[in-house]
């Protein structure tokens, strides 16, 4: 498989699971505190704020949307580079605030959310290369 074909891949995936995310935030947020084991453990509910963060997810999803389709190594970038901005102090926060689950959630937590960091990095890696290669 091309490198180019990996980014798209790679794109696409962060696109639709970001999407999911969104899609649940913005249209159904009192899903995400019925079923987010994590979230309902945090202060109250608060309607506004989880739309909002819906809303701007989906804004992370359109930008790496369109560097999925473009694959314009700058538009590429900035996509990878947005969702380092999101997903690391993501991360950040809920590796700091563990000791209020189970260990199985927080492993899976912990795992799933470094996943945001990951992928991403991985994906700029591979963009430098494609990019020293032309």
């Amino acid at each position: 498989m091309s490198t180019r074909r990996w980014l798209r891949g790679g794109l696409i995936l962060l696109a639709v699971s970001y999407g999911v995310a969104g899609l649940v935030q913005l249209f159904s947020p009192q899903t995400i505190y019925r079923h987010g084991p994590w979230v309902a453990r945090l202060p109250p509910y608060n309607e506004h704020l989880i739309t909002d963060i819906g809303a701007l997810t989906l804004a992370l999803v359109l930008t790496l949307s369109v560097a999925a389709v473009t694959m314009q190594p700058l538009m590429v970038r900035t996509a990878l580079t947005s969702s380092l901005m999101f997903g690391i102090p993501h991360f950040v926060f809920h590796a700091m605030h563990l000791t209020m689950f189970p260990v199985s959630i927080s492993v899976t937590q912990t795992a799933v959310l470094s996943l945001g960091i990951v992928a991403p990095v991985a994906l700029l890696v591979l963009c430098a290369r494609q990019t020293a290669a032309r």
